[in-house]
């Protein structure tokens, strides 16, 4: 039992589907199926995986789980969707993929969503980054709110903040400072747009961030999750 890897390379995504089992040996294959196929992929790509017929995962192979999730970061790709259905299998992936504390998939239920997804939410436009533990200012009509970013990409992030659930459209500025290499810090003040709130969460959208801005934050973005090139 093989992952099977598929370019398309007009739409600029790749697309694999795995086995009932994923075990460290077909992962490593995987792997290699995998480089081959980005090698061809213009910047931003997207990937999609099927692990809708997959019901197990071997711990072993979750090492190798990570050095891929890296991989992809060096790549840069735009958005990572899994399609999962309800079951065990759905949750250990979960579980396995947050301890790995990397990106933020998207979590689909069928293909018909995540093609949904990607025809119509690019919006986030942009890998999420795990950053729990970071904190941010948020200023809000001159009031400034303390809040945990949990996940952080190039265009948005979203922050834990449980004493005030700003309205949708809400302007603020985000201050905080993220290590770019081993004791050299950068300070980031972002104008942002409030497009949700709910549960002690807000999510936010960057504004007019620069291109010069965006290459120093990804940098930031990929010490910061631990990845090493």
């Amino acid at each position: 039992m093989t992952f099977k890897v598929e370019g398309n390379y007009k739409a600029n995504r790749l697309s694999y589907t795995a086995p009932a089992h994923v075990t460290k040996s077909n992962l490593d294959r995987f792997f290699t199926d995998l480089r081959f196929c980005i090698s061809d992929m213009q910047p931003n790509f997207d990937v999609v995986g099927d692990f809708s017929n997959c019901n197990l995962m071997y711990l072993n192979s979750t090492g190798t789980l990570r050095y891929i999730m890296q991989y992809l970061l060096e790549k840069r790709i735009r958005d990572k969707i899994r399609v999962v259905s309800d079951n065990f299998l759905s949750r250990q992936l979960k579980t396995v993929t947050a301890r790995q504390r990397v990106y933020e998939p998207i979590y689909v239920s069928t293909l018909h969503e995540a093609e949904s997804h990607l025809a119509t939410e690019r919006r986030r436009n942009g890998l999420r980054i795990y950053l729990q533990g970071k904190t941010g200012q948020f200023f809000l009509n001159d009031e400034a709110i303390h809040g945990h970013i949990m996940c952080m990409s190039t265009s948005g992030c979203s922050m834990e903040q449980k004493n005030l659930q700003p309205l949708c459209g809400a302007k603020a500025l985000l201050t905080l400072d993220l290590e770019e290499q081993k004791g050299v810090n950068q300070h980031f003040e972002i104008r942002t747009e409030v497009i949700r709130s709910e549960k002690g969460m807000i999510f936010i959208k960057f504004l007019d961030l620069e291109e010069a801005q965006k290459d120093t934050l990804w940098k930031c973005l990929l010490y910061e999750s631990g990845f090493q090139p």
